[in-house]
């Protein structure tokens, strides 16, 4: 169970801009018909989990 770890650019709404780390799961832990995205955001992470990374 590998992944890729991307550097990604995200702006808010209020104009400020901050970066990243997105992990890229080709196939999720739990499943591996899914992919899975997580990134952690401030104390929070997000994941999210599809059949393509564009779903996701």
């Amino acid at each position: 169970m590998g992944f890729e770890e991307k550097i990604v650019k995200l702006l808010w709404k209020e104009g400020r801009c901050r970066e990243e780390l997105l992990e890229i799961y080709e196939e999720a832990p739990d499943d591996e018909d899914f992919v899975l995205l997580k990134m952690k955001l401030t104390d929070e992470v997000i994941s999210f989990k599809s059949e393509n990374c564009f779903e996701a």
